[in-house]
């Protein structure tokens, strides 16, 4: 049975998720036990910078005066976060199902051919 993994922007969270054996996925962040995935220092990297990405107009202190992307930063921040599935697709192999929640679609992918379809 293969690993299910979902690359995931939350608020102040790492965005890899693991399907825990309870069966809900989970990012206590300890940074989401990287070292058991094997991944590249680059995609690390990647995905650090995606994580401060989405976290740069939040507001801790008061959430309801946290900023919004703007349309532009809305497809870029897609558009990086779609080439690190890909990469981690890449990185981990057959071993791992990696999902991709799409900020842009409010939608859970498995494939790159559904996520290409909901974008013509």
């Amino acid at each position: 049975m293969k690993k299910v993994i979902k690359l995931m922007a939350e608020v102040q969270c790492y965005p890899i998720w693991i399907l825990n054996v309870e069966g809900f996925f989970d990012s206590t962040g300890d940074p989401f036990k990287e070292y058991e995935l094997k991944l590249s220092n680059e995609l690390k990297g990647k995905l650090e910078n995606w994580r401060k990405w989405f976290d740069k107009g939040y507001d801790s202190e008061y959430p309801p005066d946290s900023i919004e992307f703007s349309e532009e930063e809305s497809l870029e921040f897609e558009s990086e976060g779609v080439e690190i599935w890909m990469k981690l697709k890449e990185e981990l192999g057959d071993e791992f199902e990696i999902q991709y929640a799409s900020v842009l679609k409010d939608k859970v992918y498995t494939e790159i051919g559904d996520y290409l379809k909901d974008f013509p």
